[in-house]
Formats: structure tokens, sequence, C-alpha cells
């Protein structure tokens, strides 16, 4: 998409394209991690239910997953989950999500295996790793790599190169660092 504007904009090598062009890409890059944002902490998650065939019958099992929150990023109850949920359908989801291989649903963690005799309802319940929300932080991270690619492309000085990959670099960092602190959860 960027490169459809760069080739129907009559290339020069002033500043100020690079500049626009650097722009628009940096707004585009706020607006879709806005919208990410938007959607995975303020949505309501529901209470779901989910259904899984019983090998011997025709009838399924049917589990529920008790939710009604906002901004869980766990695996049984986040934003994420529900949207690929309603729009994709649960049929058409990952059957053997990594979740599974964690403690709380394998007793051969980290690896597959049966299902501990406690083990939460949702450690079956079909999920979609690279989903309609997951989406959207992957083009981020395509529009990224384009902005350090330009910077190569455009930038011949080291030093400005390296000034421009910093400022960028800390402007990331420090939203990074700021989520991190906001959970508690600081990680050396």
């Amino acid at each position: 998409m960027e490169e459809y504007f760069v080739i129907n904009r009559h290339h020069t090598e002033n500043e100020s394209f690079q500049s626009v062009l650097f722009l628009e890409i940096k707004v585009v890059v706020l607006m879709l991690t806005v919208l990410y944002l938007l959607l995975l902490y303020g949505l309501y998650v529901p209470d779901w239910e989910y259904q899984i065939p019983i090998e011997a019958s025709s009838s399924a099992k049917v589990y529920s997953v008790k939710c009604g929150v906002h901004g869980d990023t766990g695996p049984a109850c986040n934003a994420v989950g529900m949207i690929d949920r309603k729009i994709l359908g649960i049929h058409h989801l990952y059957r053997r999500p990594i979740y599974a291989r964690t403690k709380q649903c394998s007793i051969n963690s980290p690896d597959y295996g049966p299902l501990p005799p406690d083990a939460p309802s949702w450690c079956q319940a079909p999920f979609d790793p690279e989903g309609i929300l997951s989406t959207v932080m992957a083009t981020v991270s395509c529009l990224l790599g384009l902005q350090y690619g330009h910077i190569i492309v455009h930038f011949k000085d080291h030093k400005t190169r390296l000034l421009q990959w910093f400022v960028h670099s800390c402007g990331l960092v420090a939203l990074a660092g700021h989520r991190i602190w906001k959970q508690g959860e600081f990680i050396i």
C-alpha cells in the first residue's frame, strides 16, 4: 500500500517528500495501534460455550467458559478470541492451540498431554493465533519494517540513519516500558 503512494507521487530525493512519507506511515501505525488497544482492552467479553465431539458417539460435550470481563489478556477471556469466534465462527479456528501445552492444561507440560483433573474449561477451546485482531498488529510490524527500510534507502549517512533509528526506537521502547510498568510486571 505504501509503495503505491511512492510510485504515484513522482518520487523526488528531497527531504520534504521523505518527511511527508514517513509522517503518513507513522499516522497509519498510530491509528492501527490505537484501534488494536481500544478493541483489546475496551471490548466486553461475555461468557461463552463450545463443543467437542465425543469419539465413541455422535453427540458432543459442551464446555462453558466464564468470562464477563474487559481487558483480559489471558487465553480464555480475551477480545482477540472473542472477535475470531464471532466473525469466523468457532468451527473455523485452530483446534490444538498452543496454550494446551501449559501447566494448567497438560500433565506433560511443556508438551501436549492429557488434561489434569483440575483443568480449566477453556483448555480444549479452539483459538486462532493468526486471527483478525492479530493481523492488525502484524500490519503494524510490516509498516514499521518499511519505515526502517526507507531510512536505509533515503538516508545515506550512517550517523543520520542511526539518529533516525534511535528516535523511532526510543518512542517504541517508551511505549512498551509504560505498558509493562503499568501492569506491574517489570521484566529485566
